[in-house]
């Protein structure tokens, strides 16, 4: 059975944030040709070299970030890699497993951004292969269908990436201390959060950070938060304590 879900490991997130760097030692140390079958033999190897060189404070915050992952929405841009290699696989497994466990076909539409930020489509169409059925794709007239899928996709995901500014505008920490122009040593705060805010205002599992760098879930997570407070008349929803 396909797993749609992923634990995260401190391994695989300091493989992913440093993906570019280890993938150029494999090259370089080992003299072997990016993608091909040799360069996976020294993967388990080099990740392992870049594990030991990293500070004690690194690897914790690996673990967190592992943590926070597994419980949460990863980045986009380890989205984008998970829809790259995953995607046609989990909607091949899918369509099987509906036809297979309930007797139902089923056509996939897909869109997702790739690393440019560009909405990319897709369709999947297995039904040819199951059941002695027909392809849907190559029995019927679906240009219609695509392009209503495509121009709603792209509405979607400008609203997405809209309504995330937003969000994130909302959090300017200028509109807690008064000071629009106020400038908050973000760095400081992740390093020791309770320092500078009060657990009170925060929410279990979700660690403040850099507007700009929240995830929409989070972002989301600390409005709705914040705005119950703010229902049940609370006269303060959020400070810093320095």
């Amino acid at each position: 059975m396909i797993k749609y879900g992923r634990k995260w490991t401190p391994k695989m997130v300091i493989y992913q944030q440093n993906r570019d760097d280890v993938l150029k030692r494999i090259k370089e140390e080992y003299e072997v040709k990016l993608g091909g079958q040799d360069m996976f033999k020294h993967y388990q190897a080099t990740i392992q070299k870049v594990i030991e060189e990293l500070l004690d404070d690194e690897l914790e915050k690996a673990k967190e970030t592992a943590e926070e992952w597994s419980h949460s929405i990863p980045p986009p841009e380890i989205q984008v890699q998970v829809a790259g290699k995953n995607g046609p696989a989990y909607m091949e497994h899918f369509s099987n497993e509906m036809w297979r466990q309930c007797g139902m076909r089923v056509f996939v539409l897909s869109a997702w951004k790739n690393e440019q930020g560009q909405v990319l489509f897709g369709m999947h169409d297995d039904n040819e292969a199951l059941g002695d059925g027909d392809s849907f794709m190559k029995m019927k007239d679906w240009e219609d269908i695509e392009l209503m899928w495509q121009e709603y996709a792209q509405e979607q995901f400008e609203t997405m990436q809209m309504k995330l500014k937003e969000k994130k505008a909302m959090m300017c920490p200028g509109l807690c201390s008064g000071i629009n122009k106020a400038v908050v040593p973000w760095s400081a705060i992740v390093e020791s959060e309770d320092d500078f805010i009060s657990p009170m205002y925060l929410l279990r599992g979700i660690r403040l950070k850099e507007s700009s760098k929240l995830q929409n879930s989070d972002a989301t997570a600390l409005l709705n938060f914040w705005y119950a407070h703010q229902q049940t008349d609370e006269d303060l929803m959020f400070q810093f304590k320095a």
